[in-house]
């Protein structure tokens, strides 16, 4: 077929003659060392990983630690009171800039060339979550 110029025909024998879909398969090793290829043995590597990471036992603080902790006392010089316009126009102002804006869709640097007006309906948002005791499910995200 390729002598006598016939190409679409050649490639259409060569299409039928390749498999539908082609697997490769990378092995991955196991914890005792052994190579796994299967899907099944990969499955149950990866399962056995995770686990491993994801469960871990829980650390036993020494004795010391949890009297003292028992024994601590609140310090009352922290300051619990809401941020003030000051404070939130430093944060806005230590943003970084040219990141993916949350879901609200504000970026830092439209929070940051709102100026003082920005500031202060931000202030207000903050304060109004502070007296509350909640914030919006969006902050959450």
């Amino acid at each position: 077929m390729l002598q006598s110029n016939q190409l679409q025909d050649a490639f259409t024998s060569l299409r039928k003659l390749r498999p539908a879909n082609i697997s490769f398969s990378s092995p991955i090793t196991a914890t005792d060392g052994t190579l796994v290829s299967d899907k099944q043995g990969k499955l149950r590597c990866w399962k056995e990983f995770y686990e491993g990471m994801l469960n871990r036992q829980p650390i036993n603080l020494p004795e010391a630690l949890r009297e003292a902790a028992s024994e601590a006392t609140p310090t009352p010089s922290i300051p619990v009171t809401p941020p003030t316009t000051d404070e939130v126009h430093k944060a806005v102002s230590q943003l970084r800039s040219r990141r993916a804006p949350g879901i609200c869709g504000i970026t830092a640097e439209l929070l940051k060339a709102g100026g003082t007006c920005c500031t202060k309906w931000l202030t207000n948002i903050i304060h109004k979550a502070w007296d509350t005791g909640s914030a919006h499910d969006d902050w959450k995200k």
